[in-house]
């Protein structure tokens, strides 16, 4: 598996469809993105792909957006997920920071905690608002 950043017009339309793919009805909202993007490819094929924050001033991360190509088998996307944490941890790491935080499906979260991820919350829904104003 190799890593390549995420590029919006080469990966954009793909991604989005993953998402689509996967039930997410918004697809992937390009506005929401920071620009800590990866892809993971394998044999040359794109897999994978996720994000990471960088908070400001306080040494936490958080990584979201977690996306696979649909009809992967919950093993291989289990290996590209943890690829790609690894790969954020480095980035996290030689910037001084400490400490990622992420939200995910209960049936990840199973997975992610024998990768050492700490749960920290149960029952929590991810939710968003606009705040009427265009993005950027």
């Amino acid at each position: 598996m190799t890593i390549k950043p995420f590029q919006l017009e080469k990966h954009a339309e793909l991604v989005h469809g993953w998402a689509v793919a996967h039930g997410r009805k918004d697809g992937l909202l390009t506005d929401l993105l920071p620009p800590d993007g990866i892809v993971v490819y394998e044999d040359d094929e794109p897999i994978a792909a996720c994000w990471l924050y960088l908070a400001c001033g306080v040494g936490v991360g958080w990584i979201d957006h977690f996306h696979t190509r649909p009809k992967m088998k919950p093993s291989e996307a289990q290996v590209a997920i943890e690829f790609m944490v690894s790969a954020f941890r480095d980035i996290a790491s030689s910037n001084d920071y400490g400490t990622i935080y992420t939200h995910t499906h209960l049936a990840i979260a199973r997975r992610a905690v024998k990768s050492g991820w700490i749960p920290v919350n149960t029952g929590m829904v991810q939710m968003w608002i606009p705040t009427g104003k265009e993005a950027a």
